[in-house]
């Protein structure tokens, strides 16, 4: 599925009647409330209040849809939700804004391994290694997504 498409399917599933609405700011007030915003929402989610976590980092991609962190954090928690779906989504579009982000295509092959998806899983895991082939965490997911495949 391209970006395009994934996208609207995330704009589809967020309506914009959930967004409050505030003044249009500078970019560089507008590129720290997102930093606030994504950092708001990732201690949501550590700290397992997911629905709030989940209205703070739509925020925060309403104010920056290319933020590759704030899609990433998003999957987190539709991951963690049990969501694999909505979690593979959002870590695509995670790594379409922000490519080298190895945890998104770690997360991306959890997610994908999920649904069974085992050959797109292990590519998703291959590219979080080859941006860091020092990572325990890919490592370890690259062999859950071979075990799941039956190698």
């Amino acid at each position: 599925m391209d970006f395009h498409t994934l996208l609207k399917r995330w704009r589809g599933k967020n309506d914009a009647t959930t967004a409050v609405a505030e003044p249009a700011a500078p970019a560089a007030e507008e590129g720290a409330v997102v930093a606030e915003l994504l950092h708001l929402g990732a201690s949501q989610r550590r700290h397992a209040q997911h629905e709030e976590a989940a209205r703070t980092l739509t925020r925060a991609i309403e104010l920056k849809h290319d933020c590759g962190d704030a899609h990433h954090e998003l999957g987190l928690v539709h991951l963690e939700q049990g969501r694999f779906e909505d979690a593979a989504d959002c870590f695509q579009l995670a790594v379409h804004f922000a490519p080298n982000l190895a945890a998104a295509h770690r997360d991306l092959g959890t997610a994908l391994a999920q649904l069974g998806r085992v050959a797109e899983a292990e590519a998703a895991c291959r590219r979080a290694l080859e941006i860091e082939p020092q990572s325990a965490a890919g490592w370890f997911q690259a062999g859950n997504a071979c075990k799941s495949g039956g190698r």
